[in-house]
């Protein structure tokens, strides 16, 4: 993130992978990485302007690079600001074009959770005691919502978080 280079870019023609995708192959395929996070999406991508096309083709670009490097590849993905301020729960909650994900494997969000009640998918949660009420004031009780999981069975039960600092506890609901 502390450059400008981007995997995919834009113009009039449409949109395309940039010599940064070779880049990488090129500097990781020796250590055989068996993950590559890519992150934030919103600044390797061709920008917002592109939508679905411009999604697509980075969609494009991260199997490519999971293909040469033989390693998943994880592209973190930034919410709008109304998805954040109204706690929208959906694979599609991600800026940007459906394309990301309608042509990923997996879709995740990470959620701040405000309330000890909550509901997601049609069931009611309840956070347990050792969630504090100081924890979801001071916003370090999280959820992952595991929205998409091709090739195996999902489990739409929230996973819960508490983040101190960089420790994050597990609590089961």
């Amino acid at each position: 993130s502390s450059s400008p280079a981007k995997l995919v870019r834009a113009d009039r023609y449409g949109a395309e992978p940039t010599a940064f995708v070779d880049e990488i192959v090129e500097k990781y395929r020796s250590i055989r990485p068996a993950v590559l996070v890519l992150d934030p999406t919103s600044l390797l991508g061709p920008g917002e302007m592109s939508g679905n096309d411009g999604m697509a083709e980075l969609m494009r670009a991260a199997r490519a690079l999971s293909k040469a490097l033989g390693a998943a590849v994880r592209l973190v993905h930034h919410v709008s600001q109304v998805v954040a301020r109204s706690q929208i729960q959906d694979q599609y909650a991600g800026r940007g074009g459906t394309a990301c994900a309608d042509n990923s494997r997996s879709q995740h969000q990470l959620s701040r959770l405000t309330d000890r009640n909550f509901d997601h998918e049609g069931s009611k949660y309840t956070l347990p005691p050792e969630v504090t009420q100081d924890d979801i004031a001071h916003g370090r009780a999280l959820a992952i919502f595991v929205h998409k999981l091709s090739y195996s069975e999902r489990d739409s039960t929230p996973i819960i978080l508490v983040r101190h600092g960089f420790r994050y506890t597990h609590i089961h609901l």
